[in-house]
């Protein structure tokens, strides 16, 4: 099994319990699931110094659980829809990516674990294993460190920076594993190659409306900066993941890209006339009349 570059997982705790492992096979050439050596026990202290010494010890890791619980107020309750459960019954895993539309549900984590990706977008997964997230986790008494989240190629990669990239239709990986190579846990993610991008105005509230007025075209007084989102679209529905866009105005003089950045486009009129914004990404493009009055 081939994979990518890997992620740590973030460290904190949340509420979510995992569910026994079924028993399912892992991703054909990894290693199945299996005992990790647990820290060997340290003799028993003796003498007030130790006492103390021990007390203390509790307390810092009683400071350090609440200030990790503190970390985790915004993860999903136990038995949220935001959670995929492994198929090795290990842990769950949570979705997240960073857009307008797909992914404005998603940013920090997805509400609903979303059931298809986009081609060409980018987005993270972390891995949840009974409660416990992070780079070590304990499940069933048996001590895994230095966890990482990993994409399986062909149809998952990893990013320079350390993202997930969807890179082909299909159904991909992304494992959990320890670093002795053990693999936790895996979830396949339905990756699919949009057939549509949705241009939307950027101020658009997708927590109330998951449907935008989609811009076809654009009408505008010299001197106004509006701003759009795009997300792809596969059979008629959003596809998840922070697709990177190229905008292009064929008439810079009338129509300027001002700048982009976290998948918002500013754009502004600069003179009378009309012009053809063109919006490019996850293989497709799509081209959008513009009318700049006076």
């Amino acid at each position: 099994m081939e994979t990518n570059n890997v992620r740590a997982v973030t460290t904190c705790n949340s509420a979510q319990g995992a569910s026994a492992p079924r028993g399912v096979s892992a991703p054909r050439g990894a290693s199945p699931t299996r005992s990790a050596s647990a820290p060997q026990g340290a003799s028993p202290t003796r003498g007030a110094s130790a006492t103390r010494a021990t007390r203390a010890t509790i307390a810092a890791l009683a400071v350090g659980v609440l200030a990790a619980l503190a970390g985790c107020n915004d993860n999903p309750a136990p038995g949220s829809a935001a959670y995929k459960e492994g198929e090795l019954g290990n842990g769950d895993f949570l979705f997240a990516c960073d857009d307008g539309l797909a992914c404005l549900p998603y940013k920090g984590d997805a509400k609903l674990f979303p059931k298809q990706i986009s081609t060409g977008s980018n987005f993270d997964v972390r891995f949840v294993a009974k409660g416990q997230q992070g780079t070590t986790v304990t499940i069933d008494d048996k001590r895994y460190e230095g966890v990482t989240v990993q994409a399986v190629a062909p149809y998952v990669s990893q990013t320079p920076d350390g993202e997930l990239a969807a890179i082909a239709p299909g159904f991909g990986t992304v494992i959990a594993r320890d670093s002795a190579g053990t693999v936790i846990d895996y979830v396949t993610l339905k990756i699919v190659r949009p057939d549509d991008l949705i241009v939307y105005d950027a101020a658009f509230d997708a927590t109330k409306n998951r449907e935008p007025p989609r811009i076809q075209a654009i009408t505008l007084k010299v001197d106004e900066a509006p701003s759009y989102r795009v997300v792809a679209e596969y059979g008629g529905k959003a596809a998840a993941g922070s697709v990177p866009v190229k905008w292009e105005s064929n008439e810079p003089d009338i129509l300027t890209v001002e700048s982009y950045a976290s998948g918002v486009v500013n754009l502004r009129a600069k003179g009378a006339g009309k012009a053809i914004l063109t919006a490019t990404g996850a293989s497709l493009e799509k081209k959008i009349d513009v009318e700049v009055k006076l």
